[in-house]
């Protein structure tokens, strides 16, 4: 009898011990402070830069040094290599707004067009305000928040690639109300986050998913189906279109001269695509088809418009039953910055052009001066590329200084 008590108390000694060392380690666990990303959340953008972030700057894998993703932003959320000139008001400034290809991603910080082009002007200070996933509804925003704090001289737009990313639904659209309900969004997860850290919480609600007394709130998400027909993009043609007017009018008004720079997509990305397309306009469908099919096969950013252009093949043919199979998203994507583009860049660029045209801005095309070769990815300029545009920009700039802006 007294061999089986003392069988017992070792047994509970054992599991007490046990319970308590799990508790410390998981409780040191969720003590950890959460890990610093390079971008906080805002009611005004959406998103925006981390004030006093160092470390790499996260996002779709992309083959380059892990130190050409690193970066630095000051108190106020502006790159290291600006925080200097953002202080100089006796000098004038160019602002530089645009997306991640603009601020420069895949490449050293001090190596984007801006800062190249910075080194350039020696009379002026360019400030790169180019954020990953910005669309031209961002553009107009950033002016808003900077121009009365930055004083600029100088203003050069380039926006285009995330726009045409397409949305699950119009609510994901581009919009003031959008940014309010990410920001509200991410309050919520970020009490979630607290509640999962109390087992007790976790215990319950697992207890009460398996009863069906509630129900995984991602399960209706992960049983639709979208048609690519069908789906909206961030900032549609129309809306594009605006934006652009609006950032150049906004430039009229304050006497800012405005740039408008033209990138493009990489053409090895899309040549199959665009192949297709020169076929379909001639009506040689088999022959547009196989195109598409590669594109879609491919599998890479332009993979679901090639599989929309597909379906409009197969209408023509009145192949209604591969229309149908053709048409589905094969894998979603679902992030703030939306999923993979359902325009050509042409079809953006040529609006900017035209806008261009209409309100006398400069434009500097420099989609097709970028040699496929200067890409790191599907659009993101390597250093070369970024050289290449930075000449282009300077002779620009010169020119609409010598004018007297």
């Amino acid at each position: 009898m007294k061999l089986l008590q003392g069988l017992l108390i070792v047994i509970c000694a054992f599991l007490f011990l046990e319970c308590s060392a799990r508790g410390i380690l998981t409780f040191r666990q969720d003590i950890q402070p959460e890990k610093t990303t390079w971008y906080r959340y805002s009611e005004e953008l959406g998103w925006e830069r981390n004030p006093g972030f160092v470390g790499i700057m996260e996002g779709k894998e992309i083959f380059v040094e892990r130190e050409n993703l690193r970066r630095e932003f000051d108190s106020q959320g502006f790159a290291a290599e600006d925080s200097a000139q953002v202080a100089n008001s006796r000098v004038p400034k160019i602002l530089a707004i645009g997306d991640s290809s603009t601020g420069g991603y895949g490449v050293p910080p001090d190596r984007s067009y801006a800062e190249q082009l910075d080194g350039m002007l020696p009379d002026m200070h360019v400030v790169n305000l180019g954020v990953m996933g910005y669309t031209s509804y961002h553009g107009v925003r950033v002016l808003e928040k900077y121009m009365p704090v930055l004083n600029p001289s100088l203003i050069i737009v380039s926006f285009n690639f995330n726009d045409r990313r397409y949305v699950l639904s119009p609510d994901a659209m581009d919009s003031e109300a959008k940014f309010r309900r990410n920001m509200d969004g991410h309050r919520f997860a970020t009490l979630q986050t607290l509640q999962q850290k109390v087992y007790l919480y976790r215990l319950l609600g697992g207890l009460m998913l398996k009863a069906g007394m509630i129900h995984d709130g991602d399960d209706a998400g992960k049983r639709a189906v979208d048609d690519l027909r069908t789906l909206r993009v961030r900032v549609p043609p129309d809306k594009y279109r605006e934006n652009l007017i609006q950032m150049a009018e906004i430039g009229k008004a304050h006497k800012i001269p405005v740039i408008f720079l033209v990138l493009n997509d990489n053409p090895l990305h899309t040549q199959h695509l665009n192949r297709g397309l020169e076929l379909f306009e001639k009506a040689q469908y088999d022959l547009a088809a196989r195109e598409f099919t590669i594109g879609v096969r491919t599998t890479n950013w332009y993979s679901d418009l090639a599989q929309k252009y597909l379906a409009k093949v197969y209408e023509k043919q009145n192949a209604s039953d591969d229309v149908m199979k053709i048409v589905r998203i094969r894998q979603r994507e679902s992030s703030i910055h939306g999923g993979y583009p359902l325009y050509r860049d042409v079809e953006y660029n040529d609006i900017m052009r035209s806008v261009a045209r209409e309100y006398a801005v400069p434009l500097v095309d420099a989609g097709h001066i970028v040699e496929p070769s200067m890409y790191l990815d599907h659009c993101h300029p390597d250093e070369r590329g970024h050289k290449v545009i930075a000449d282009l920009l300077y002779s620009a700039v010169k020119d609409v200084m010598a004018k007297g802006g």
